[in-house]
């Protein structure tokens, strides 16, 4: 499991994260601060308006609404975004679900704020907001692949073809062929 902090002030940030998140708008863009602050991590950027392009759209109070995120998710699949994000809370999910339903939109990832101060899964989540502090929020990703990590591949299995296997793939080869062959020879008469 990995750990992501945001907060409205990067300076609130401790340095033993593996992924951060930031604002590209609203009244605390820090995005660009927090990539400088942590050149070597991955910063995950956030929108909190529907108008923004970000990884992650912000849906709760005086941000986004639920309606707007079926455009907004279509909007960044088109500009080449493989995982939009939604971040929104667990009691607000299913407002989410239900306007991207209704707009049949394809359900992007989904990042839950249920504050239990322990880190959990919440069915359907990538990623899982369980701590707010004054200085930070603590997220635990759940999805090895969230939020745009592709899988490597460690080793590759080859599997031995067997004399046996050989002796059968012939056989049918040669029915094949003789099959080919009948039928041509019917075509023909």
């Amino acid at each position: 499991m990995r750990f992501m902090y945001d907060s409205v002030n990067a300076n609130n940030l401790p340095a033993n994260g593996d992924l951060y998140a930031g604002y590209v708008g609203g009244n605390w863009p820090n995005f660009i601060e927090i990539s400088k602050k942590f050149p070597k991590k991955r910063v995950v950027s956030i929108a909190v308006q529907a108008n923004e392009d970000a990884q992650v759209l912000d849906i709760e109070s005086g941000d986004a609404t639920p309606d707007q995120a079926p455009a907004w998710v279509n909007r960044m699949r088109f500009n080449g975004r493989k995982r939009p994000t939604i971040y929104t809370s667990r009691s607000n999910m299913s407002a989410v679900i239900a306007a991207l339903d209704a707009a049949k939109v394809a359900h992007p990832d989904f990042w839950i704020a249920d504050w239990t101060n322990s880190p959990h899964s919440v069915p359907g989540a990538v990623a899982v907001q369980y701590m707010t502090t004054p200085a930070y929020d603590k997220t635990c990703i759940t999805d090895p692949y969230w939020p745009d990590v592709k899988p490597v591949i460690t080793k590759r299995i080859v599997h031995k073809v067997t004399a046996p296997v050989r002796k059968v793939a012939k056989v049918i080869k040669r029915a094949v062929i003789k099959h080919k062959v009948k039928s041509v020879i019917h075509k023909k008469a």
